[in-house]
């Protein structure tokens, strides 16, 4: 991959990375990157660096596979994230909150409103999916 090349998926794959991974390790793929680009303004070539950084994980290499073929960040992070084997992005069950404690409960598998523990009397309020 060329230097520009790896550099325009460094900076298209930067603002999805919290979409792509888990907190911790989007905030460290971010920093390497932005180091990387920043350094590559001086002059520096790094695309094998910046490549290797998008591949140590399954989800950017496949972003930066499917970006580098012409298909647009938006649809390649939504298309990713709903992948089956992405744990984090499986739809997760509605959550609700008590209006008077503001505990918050997930929907059962029946489908019912939960109800609070400590109010089963208020109408708890969806938050979620």
């Amino acid at each position: 991959m060329t230097q520009f090349k790896a550099i325009l998926a460094a900076q298209a794959i930067r603002p999805v990375l919290p979409e792509l991974l888990d907190p911790e390790t989007a905030a460290e793929i971010d920093r390497k990157l932005q180091t990387l680009i920043t350094q590559t303004e001086t002059g520096q070539t790094l695309n094998n660096q910046i490549t290797e950084i998008l591949c140590e994980h399954e989800t950017t290499q496949t972003w930066m596979r499917r970006y580098l073929k012409g298909e647009t960040p938006a649809d390649i992070t939504r298309s990713i994230v709903n992948l089956a084997g992405n744990m984090d992005a499986q739809p997760r069950e509605p959550t609700y909150r008590c209006p008077e404690c503001n505990a918050t409960k997930a929907e059962p598998s029946n489908g019912r409103t939960p109800k609070c523990d400590a109010h089963p009397h208020a109408t708890l309020q969806r938050i979620s999916p």
